[in-house]
């Protein structure tokens, strides 16, 4: 894995992204889809992409759009 130091604003990079999710942010939260919802299948798909990425920022969009997506007879938080 290749590693760069910016010593001048103080964060370190990585050309690999880091195959441990973070435990902040609800990414261990994965609502259910909705049984023949277009968009909740469409973001199902697109969480998949994202974790095989390990690109946790669209993970837990993913999962935030999921649980406050509207369907009759389910509560959005």
């Amino acid at each position: 894995m290749g590693v760069e130091i910016h010593t001048d604003i103080g964060w370190l990079a990585t050309s690999e992204p880091d195959p441990n999710p973070p435990t902040v942010g609800g990414i261990s939260d994965f609502p259910e889809p909705a049984a023949r919802c277009k968009v909740c299948t469409a973001l199902v798909e697109e969480r998949a992409d994202a974790l095989e990425a390990c690109d946790w920022r669209t993970v837990v969009s993913c999962n935030n759009e999921l649980r406050n997506h509207p369907h009759a007879g389910r509560d959005v938080q």
